[in-house]
């Protein structure tokens, strides 16, 4: 559902032929880099993966507590099961208990990885995407070639190629797997729908309207999907959301600059390194420790 790599900066600009995907911060074939503070959010729980890779996490898991494991990590996502990737692209996914359901994970060295539900995917050093888990769907048979940019849903998935093409496989019901052409930076699944930001920070999205609403076309510097509903940090760094999720339909006022949607509710970094969350505080998942 989401997908992790590092955030850059990003600049508007004219549309033109010929473009490339901007540098994203990680060069092609390198591990990831963990620079400054990312919240994380998943099912009932929300971590915070600090600038020097430890994680810390609040709320509690809707099937059990699950401790991170004691390491430092580049980048971190998790729904049901939890996955991360040291510092020198090693996967390492927890709980055991859990994650057997999704199956043994490939071993190698990644750059990003995204888990929904009980399936994974990882971008290899190489450029190509290894899936498992769960084959519901032909999930776990991505499309080969090589790419930057991964995100999974629980019936879909969808990857940004290396020229910046989309590609998208598994189920298609409502058009969450039919992306539009251009070249996109970002991209995000949510259940039965997708978005992507191209490269004038134009969000394109695709699939099932309900869980989008009226952030298609509309500009932002981030874009990212829970199961119902997406949310995007504005150019002057607002968050907004829009889908079928009252818990999400009133983010916090002020700017930001990571985002993170979760089941039922999402986090944000503000510039000063401050975490806000908002949303369903079932387990205690909008309630971020102070720092």
């Amino acid at each position: 559902m989401r997908r992790v790599a590092l955030l850059g900066g990003f600049i508007l600009g004219a549309a033109a032929c010929g473009r490339t995907v901007p540098d994203d911060g990680r060069p092609d074939g390198e591990p990831p880099y963990s620079g400054y503070p990312r919240v994380v959010a998943g099912a009932g729980e929300s971590c915070l993966l600090d600038a020097s890779g430890q994680l810390s996490c609040w709320g509690k898991r809707l099937s059990m507590d699950s401790p991170p494991p004691d390491k430092r990590f580049a980048s971190v996502d998790f729904e049901l099961g939890h996955c991360g990737l040291e510092r020198d692209g090693a996967l390492v996914c927890w709980p055991p208990a859990e994650m057997a359901d999704v199956g043994a994970y490939p071993p190698g060295r990644y750059s990003v990885v995204s888990t929904a539900g009980f399936v994974a995917c990882a971008i290899g050093l190489d450029g190509a995407i290894r899936c498992w888990g769960h084959p519901d769907g032909g999930i776990t048979d991505p499309p080969p070639g090589k790419f930057r940019d991964v995100a999974v849903s629980g019936e879909h998935a969808c990857a940004i190629r290396a020229d910046g093409t989309l590609a998208c496989w598994g189920g298609n019901s409502a058009g969450e797997s039919s992306p539009p052409k251009g070249a996109f930076v970002q991209v995000t699944t949510g259940t039965k729908f997708s978005c992507a930001r191209n490269l004038d920070n134009v969000v394109a999205c695709w699939g099932d309207e309900r869980g989008f609403g009226a952030l298609h076309n509309r500009m932002a510097r981030s874009v990212h999907a829970g199961h119902s509903h997406t949310c995007a940090i504005e150019l002057d760094g607002t968050i907004t959301c829009a889908g079928r999720n009252d818990f999400l339909s009133r983010p916090p006022a002020g700017r930001f600059a990571q985002l993170d949607v979760g089941v039922e509710h999402a986090c944000a970094v503000r510039p000063d390194g401050t975490v806000a969350c908002w949303g369903n505080d079932r387990y205690g998942e909008t309630k971020p420790p102070a720092r």
